[in-house]
């Protein structure tokens, strides 16, 4: 049996100095347990 998770998310891209990129996002679980969170990413 196959369990589909599904997911909101809004992104915020931004460019860095150097040109490296970062990107800000707010996510939620629309399915499973409904968790919500934050994530950075960044360039390395």
């Amino acid at each position: 049996m196959k369990v589909y998770l599904e997911r909101k998310c809004h992104s915020v891209p931004m460019v860095l100095e150097k040109g490296k990129m970062e990107l800000s996002e707010k996510w939620k679980w629309t399915s499973g347990d409904y968790s919500e969170g934050e994530s950075l990413l960044v360039e390395v």
